[in-house]
C-alpha cells in the first residue's frame, strides 16, 4: 500500500509544479490553494488511523465510480485547447496518470477484500 500511495504522491506533486510553471510561462502570477473546507471534509476521514485501508479505498471507490463522468471538466477543457498544444499535452498526460491512479486504487481495493 505504502509504495503506491508513494509513486502516487510524487506523481501529484509533479503534476503539480508542471501545472505551476506552465501557468508562469503563460503569465499567470496567482497560485490558488486547496480550500480551507475540502481540507476539513477529507483530511479528517484519510488521515483518520480509526479508518481502515479498505474504508478509504471503498469512499474513492465510490468518487470514481464513473471516470468519465468525474474527469469529463478535464477532457472539455482539453478538447477546448485549440491552439496552445503544450498547455493540452500536459493535460493529456496528467489525465493519463490520473487514470492510472484510479486503476491502482481499484486494484488495492479487491486485494484488501480478497484477503479479508
Amino acid at each position: 500500500m505504502k509504495g503506491g500511495l508513494r509513486t502516487i504522491q510524487a506523481r501529484e506533486g509533479a503534476h503539480a509544479q508542471l501545472l505551476r510553471q506552465r501557468l508562469r510561462e503563460l503569465g499567470e502570477k496567482t497560485i490558488i490553494d486547496v480550500p480551507p473546507e475540502r481540507y476539513e471534509r477529507d483530511v479528517p476521514f484519510f488521515a483518520s488511523p480509526d479508518r481502515s485501508d479498505l474504508e478509504k479505498l471503498v469512499f474513492l471507490g465510490h468518487l470514481f465510480e464513473d471516470l468519465d463522468d468525474f474527469f469529463q471538466p478535464i477532457t472539455d477543457l482539453i478538447a477546448e485547447i485549440r491552439e496552445d498544444f503544450r498547455s493540452r499535452e500536459i493535460l493529456r498526460t496528467i489525465l493519463d496518470d490520473e487514470y492510472a491512479t484510479v486503476k491502482w486504487f481499484a486494484h488495492m481495493q479487491r486485494s484488501l477484500e480478497a484477503s479479508s
